[in-house]
């Protein structure tokens, strides 16, 4: 964790973009691929910063008879919840505003 993100840890912000999760079969279904896009909000939602991470696009090949994940593209993320039992969600690091 950079200075920054020391920073923004506990903070309020106004979340307007998200990361989604998309995942899909390969056609010879050897493969399932898993894809992160970027969701305007419509309308944004209060939260608080509890962590970062970086996620990944990739696939998971099943051809050959082991299972090897081959990361494709990193994005990195903030992690925010609007409650504190609450799974946070992947936001962008320009899809928030602090409060």
């Amino acid at each position: 964790m950079n200075e920054r993100e020391a920073l923004l840890m506990g903070k309020r912000v106004a979340v307007y973009k998200s990361f989604s999760r998309h995942e899909r079969w390969a056609s010879d279904h050897e493969a399932k691929h898993k894809v992160y896009e970027v969701v305007e909000r419509s309308t944004p939602w209060d939260g608080w910063v509890v962590g970062f991470r970086t996620i990944f696009d990739g696939r998971t090949d099943y051809s050959g008879g082991d299972v090897e994940w081959l990361p494709e593209r990193a994005h990195r993320c903030v992690l925010v919840t609007s409650a504190p039992r609450q799974r946070a969600e992947y936001v962008p690091p320009d899809g928030f505003e602090l409060l």
